[in-house]
């Protein structure tokens, strides 16, 4: 799990970053504005390109063939968008950003590379910054989030870091593996070369979807697309991939399908023109991130020159990513992950793919090498719990640090907020568990029925519907970070009646609570803290709906504190 105690840092982006989606700097309270005496130069430094040591293949003598590389232990998968196993740089004007502008993005560098640092260009923009080597931040660069380095740092002038800047032993890793791929023996079909428009589809070969090329070109204005078999995964193998300038790959993950390109080590991959993903038609990118892989098993550097769509797996390669091709800025989509990540002047990469990529959904930390409280909390029908970002609930705040953050943020309501505090100290609180949503949460009921005399009663939740989720409010069973990290928390089905865009609307939610209720009562107190419970709610707009028949509709009966 994440850490249980937050600064008044973290809180402000919380509380500020995750009701504005836009990322605007000037909209996050808290703003770290570091300058140093003397300027960084802004020309780039140039990174060698030496070839790296490593096996020549990653397949056994049965053609049995394995991929895996290392990211941070505790990042949930949607959110890596670079993940070097040595270091990585984003360059001047270049930036990361989220495919749904919510999430924060992670760049990571989990390694080291000689001397080269993690260095963020003059001008640039990313989310989180996780660094086992030096970390050097140029001028003006920005930091949407938290930066943990294991080693030294170096900042320019005006750089914003929106976050926490942590420093840290080493940077806890786990180790993703693609799983074992049976490649072909025997090649399925001739060489492609497409210089015009061309098109080929996945056949059954003994139950699996597949195809194997002795070689991939699609030659200049040319285009070639890619088709899934019928079946939710679809390979297609290549000895050599050559994609000419003003060409276009394209693949084909329509009806919720995944697509994977395997590349053999026996040839520099060459992608020159585009790689783009046909998702269907009236398909919201903001909502569906990348289904496609291109995985290289070889060791030979690759740029990508033009745009790209996928995940792009090389763990033994160094790879490069262009921000102008053909006089236009790039804007890629999807992450990048090898050995060594470059992603160059002014590009722009909306990050995030499906986990199901390469992520076993029925196993969805895989393997893992950090401590087992720093992992994040998989929670059926929910996804990842851990509070790490403006999707993740509920989190955990300090009673102190919360109403730090409040003075930093009120200003002339600082007596205000001492009373706040006061009260807090009074009534023994010590722990707030944040319940937030990027969009909206609306604060209704609906009818339990009593075990006792069948009389039903009414239980309190928030619900963001737009996710599907629902957070028990009682005392009872609410559900804190604690209690998630100890398993003590279970979802359920509930039928829940709200007012949304307007209009009247009942549906079935995914309600998370304790799966056995808190008591007061002294038979309990090794299980479950018997203090006050402390709510926060965090979102753009908070609706208060009382059910319908109500002795009284503005008033909301609960057994916790609310704050919103």
């Amino acid at each position: 799990m994440v850490k249980l105690h937050a600064g008044p840092m973290e809180i402000a982006h919380l509380l500020h970053s995750c009701i504005n989606s836009s990322r605007t700097v000037g909209l996050i309270g808290g703003l770290l504005i570091a300058c140093s005496a003397t300027p960084n130069s802004e020309q780039e430094q140039a990174v060698a390109r030496q070839a790296i040591t490593g096996p020549a293949t990653v397949c056994d003598t049965t053609n049995m063939c394995t991929l895996s590389w290392t990211v941070p232990a505790n990042v949930p998968p949607k959110e890596l968008a670079i993940a070097s196993s040595s270091v990585a740089r984003v360059n001047d004007g270049a930036s990361v950003v989220s495919y749904d502008n919510v999430t924060t993005p992670v760049v990571a560098g989990v390694g080291t590379y000689g001397g080269y640092s993690n260095r963020m260009g003059v001008l640039s923009s990313i989310g989180h910054l996780f660094a086992t080597a030096a970390v050097e931040l140029a001028d003006r660069s920005i930091v949407m989030g938290t930066i943990k380095y294991a080693n030294t740092i170096s900042i320019g002038n005006n750089v914003v870091i929106a976050a926490d800047l942590n420093g840290v032993s080493a940077i806890p890793t786990k180790t993703i593996s693609l799983g074992t791929t049976q490649w072909p023996s025997n090649y399925t079909d001739a060489q492609i070369d497409a210089s015009g428009q061309a098109s080929k589809t996945a056949r059954n070969q003994n139950g699996q979807y597949y195809e194997y090329y002795p070689s991939i070109k699609v030659e200049a204005n040319g285009s070639l697309t890619l088709n899934p078999g019928n079946s939710t995964y679809t390979d297609f193998f290549t000895d050599a991939l050559d994609i000419e300038s003003h060409a276009k790959l394209i693949i084909n993950t329509a009806n919720n399908k995944f697509v994977r390109l395997f590349i053999n080590s026996t040839a520099q991959p060459l992608i020159h023109g585009q790689v783009l993903e046909d998702q269907g038609s009236n398909v919201d990118l903001t909502k569906n991130p990348v289904r496609s892989l291109l995985a290289y098993f070889g060791t030979s550097p690759v740029m990508i020159e033009d745009q790209f769509n996928g995940l792009y797996v090389a763990p033994n390669a160094d790879l490069g990513i262009q921000g102008w091709a053909n006089n236009n800025q790039l804007t890629h989509r999807g992450a990048f992950f090898a050995h060594y990540v470059e992603l160059h002047q002014n590009s722009i990469l909306k990050a995030g793919f499906n986990p199901a990529l390469v992520w076993n959904p029925n196993d969805p930390l895989q393997t893992q090498t950090a401590p087992q409280e720093t992992l994040q909390k998989y929670v059926a029908h929910l996804g990842f719990l851990d509070g790490s970002d403006c999707n993740s609930w509920p989190q955990a705040l300090t009673p102190s640090n919360y109403v730090n953050a409040l003075i930093t943020n009120l200003g002339d309501n600082a007596a205000d907020v001492a009373w706040l505090n006061s009260q807090m100290t009074s009534q023994g609180i010590s722990q707030i568990t944040a319940i937030g949503s990027p969009r909206e949460l609306i604060v209704t009921s609906y009818a339990e029925p009593s075990s006792v005399d069948l009389q039903p009663s009414r239980r309190w939740v928030a619900i963001d519907s737009d996710a599907n989720a629902a957070y028990d409010l009682s005392f009872q069973r609410l559900c804190t970070l604690d209690d998630l990290k100890n398993d003590r928390c279970s979802t359920k089905g509930k039928q829940i009646s709200a007012v949304i865009a307007g209009g009247a609307t009942t549906k079935t939610y995914e309600l998370l609570g304790l799966t056995a209720p808190r008591e007061r009562s002294p038979s309990n107190y090794a299980t479950f803290s018997d203090s006050p419970k402390s709510v926060l709610l965090v979102a753009p707009k908070v609706h208060f709906q009382p059910p319908a028949g109500s002795e009284d509709p503005n008033r909301v009966d609960l057994n916790v504190n609310l704050i919103v």
